[in-house]
């Protein structure tokens, strides 16, 4: 690698993120973090970022530099825990972590994360129960996962560096990625996947140099399918593995790992065994491939060649692993050169060779994964998903660079500079509610790159997100919007016409309540809005009382729909009916105080 080509495009780099915080936030999202900051102390920042970079061979020599062993490992990894715990992510409006605060189950993911989303929903479940909010006990194990993975890249990096600058400059390279944002309180269940990749990154690795042990990778790679179906990206390298293991003769050990993982598959199948989940695997497959063809689905933002669609696969690189993009043009040109790694180690040149070739397939299936990806929610929503697996590119590139030459002194400093610069700002947006809302809007205006679903979606949070604070104007702006971006969706209605009636205009609920009846008729809270909207409107009674069976026919055990019939029924002068339906409305819900209050209402009427 040569030294000043690889600063000068580092420098580049940081003039990018530059230049796309203020020039164009909505399209270059995975550089636009910076925008977080004010235009002048992005450009200060910027400036002296690329002298430091462009000046750092000049400004630092040095021959030694002491690597963590064990212990100190232990002691870095804490420090790093406290650290993800106080620049924490302060709010969520994305994805299956909202949903957990808000229902305290991964109802999203079920399908595709079976294991990982019923440990993880155990977890917050338990915490939940000892009076610990879901968001907080969602953070915590994402710090948990981080300080656990930052121990096990210090440890990948002493086991894959022929000496100490090698592997602090890998272990630079690792926690400067944007992809450590994950460990930084993230709400999702992103983290403990994230740590399970590097943990099984490390096992494999370690098991490849030793020559005794390829098996080790093999046995654990299956355990990672079952947290989450985004594994498969790394199935090039795990054929690799058992071509490999099978050529030195572990023919027994390769016959164990397939044995092991069918036993994975059958326990996978039976963790989804009834037909709803099966349905749902099949329309997960469907959903994530028919958008790119089928230009009338409201997942459709850009087909799968399109350029949208390349520029949003570049985005989630350049957010994830921004040096991964620098380094690898500089790593592909020419045969790598073993010739100091032989001089260092004699015996583990081979195994060098081996874990560079396992890590070179696992990145590309990275990169295949990330290209057929669809981004059906858009734009950056979708970035956790692929994050995960940034470290193994970012391994793959580190060590194949390791391999070509021992990093000079100034390209520590480099790798530093160049991921702080990506990394902070990325970490402090998302520490601060008020710049997440703002860069999620600016990206938001690039229309290009949401299809319809996503942007009545993510218009959708941010009502939720306004609602649960309070500003219901702010909340009924967004719900405009999200039925403006799909007005085929039901939901987004129904929403929209809940924030017409927490301003008591029922009048305007009414219409929206209607639509979403007729697009959902399953949809029991449409039914139970509508019915309870023209109640007050002073509408018809009988329609009302037509919703309200309607609800109570597809959700027995709802005791809101049995009240809201209950309340029709006496609009209609049946006290009987009335009656009946508020008793099992509190025999459903003893809390329900208002069908109760209108129960003794009842009762006095008939004394």
């Amino acid at each position: 690698m040569r030294e000043r080509t690889f600063h000068i495009a580092a420098a580049t780099l940081i003039a990018a993120h530059v230049s796309a915080a203020a020039l164009a936030p909505g399209a270059l999202w995975g550089l636009s973090s910076t925008a977080v900051f004010s235009r002048t102390l992005t450009i200060v920042a910027g400036i002296v970022a690329v002298a430091l970079v462009l000046g750092a061979r000049r400004l630092v020599r040095f021959e030694r530099v002491p690597f963590p062993g064990r212990r100190a490992a232990v002691l870095y990894a804490l420090a790093a825990g406290v650290l993800f715990w106080l620049l924490r992510e302060r709010t969520h409006f994305l994805g299956d972590g909202a949903l957990v605060i808000r229902e305290l189950g991964f109802a999203g993911t079920s399908e595709r994360a079976p294991l990982l989303g019923a440990l993880c929903t155990a977890f917050v479940r338990a915490l939940h129960d000892a009076g610990v909010p879901p968001a907080t006990s969602l953070a915590a194990l994402s710090a948990l996962s981080g300080a656990v993975a930052v121990y096990l890249m210090l440890r990948v990096c002493r086991i894959l560096g022929p000496d100490d600058r090698s592997r602090a400059w890998l272990c630079l390279l690792l926690v400067t990625a944007g992809s450590m944002q994950l460990f930084f309180g993230h709400v999702e269940y992103y983290a403990p996947l994230a740590t399970l990749v590097v943990g099984h990154l490390s096992l494999t690795c370690a098991s490849l140099l030793s020559g005794t042990r390829a098996s080790l990778g093999l046995l654990s790679y299956p355990i990672l399918v079952a947290m989450h179906l985004s594994a498969l990206a790394l199935l090039p390298a795990q054929i690799f593995l058992a071509w490999r293991t099978w050529r030195a003769q572990q023919r027994g050990a390769v016959l164990i790992a397939a044995a092991w993982t069918a036993v994975a598959a059958v326990a996978g199948a039976w963790m989804t065994r009834d037909a709803d989940s099966g349905m749902q695997l099949f329309a997960l497959a469907q959903r994530s491939f028919a958008p790119y063809v089928h230009a009338g689905s409201a997942r459709h933002a850009f087909s799968l060649f399109d350029a949208q669609h390349v520029l949003a696969v570049c985005n989630d690189l350049l957010l994830n692993a921004p040096l991964a993009v620098v380094l690898l043009p500089f790593v592909l040109r020419g045969r790598t050169a073993h010739a100091r790694v032989r001089a260092h180690d004699a015996t583990g040149a081979a195994g060098r060779a081996d874990v560079s070739a396992y890590l070179g397939w696992a990145a590309a299936g990275y990169v295949a994964f990330s290209f057929v990806f669809h981004r059906d929610l858009g734009a950056y929503r979708d970035w956790d998903v692929l994050a995960p697996y940034a470290f193994v590119l970012l391994l793959a590139v580190g060590v194949r660079a390791v391999l070509r030459g021992r990093p000079a002194a100034g390209d520590l400093v480099v790798v530093l500079v160049a991921g702080v610069f990506h990394t902070l700002p990325w970490v402090l947006l998302n520490a601060q509610p008020e710049k997440t809302l703002a860069h999620l809007q600016r990206v938001m205006a690039y229309e290009p790159q949401w299809s319809p679903h996503a942007r009545g979606y993510l218009h959708e949070e941010v009502g939720i997100y306004h609602r649960t604070r309070g500003d219901v104007a702010l909340s009924l702006a967004a719900y405009r919007r999200a039925v403006e971006a799909n007005p085929a969706d039901a939901r987004y209605r129904v929403g929209l016409a809940n924030r017409y009636v927490d301003r008591g205009e029922f009048d305007k609920a009414v219409p929206h309540f209607e639509v979403a009846v007729q697009k959902r008729p399953d949809l029991v809270g449409a039914h139970i809005g509508l019915a309870q909207s023209l109640l007050r409107t002073g509408g018809d009674p009988a329609r009302a009382k037509e919703h309200a069976d309607a609800a109570v026919r597809a959700e027995p055990q709802n005791a809101t729909a049995w009240y809201v019939q209950g309340v029709a029924s006496m609009a209609l002068r049946d006290a009987d009916g009335a009656r009946e339906a508020l008793e099992h409305a509190l025999r459903l819900d003893p809390s329900l105080d208002a069908a109760r209050r209108l129960l003794e209402r009842l009762e006095r009427g008939a004394r």
